[in-house]
């Protein structure tokens, strides 16, 4: 395999382990807290319910984000192929940023859906 090549395949591992996660959390969500794999924060894991809620909101963003990421690196990748070298470092880093920025969509659902204990909030008389 050449260079390039192996440095396009570089370039779209970050998409694909996010994509993956997501599915792999949508279709096996942790049930409970646990060291290998999930979405663990302090907010995550103040209660069951929150818990729960994090890992299916988690998997929703990470499945999309991943996929549209994969499919823009994708496109980098063809339109920097000849400087691909260069490119690397730039499209990794908005890869990461990207990444990072998965969690505030879903911190700022658990700060919706649930009070400072983990308990869900009563949203029924809100307009």
């Amino acid at each position: 395999m050449g260079e390039r090549a192996m440095l396009g395949f570089c370039v779209l591992l970050t998409p694909l382990l996010m994509w993956g996660a997501g599915l792999l959390m949508k279709k096996a969500a942790p049930a409970g807290w646990n060291g290998v794999y999930g979405y663990r924060t302090r907010r995550s894991s103040k209660s069951p319910e929150a818990w729960a809620f994090a890992q299916q909101k988690a998997a929703a963003v990470m499945t999309c984000w991943g996929k549209w990421l994969l499919l823009l690196s994708r496109a980098a990748c063809g339109i920097f192929w000849e400087q691909l070298e260069a490119a690397v470092t730039p499209i990794s880093v908005v890869q990461v940023a990207v990444l990072v920025c998965s969690i505030l969509p879903v911190e700022l659902a658990l700060r919706r859906n649930f009070d400072e204990e983990g308990h869900p909030v009563d949203r029924e008389g809100e307009l």
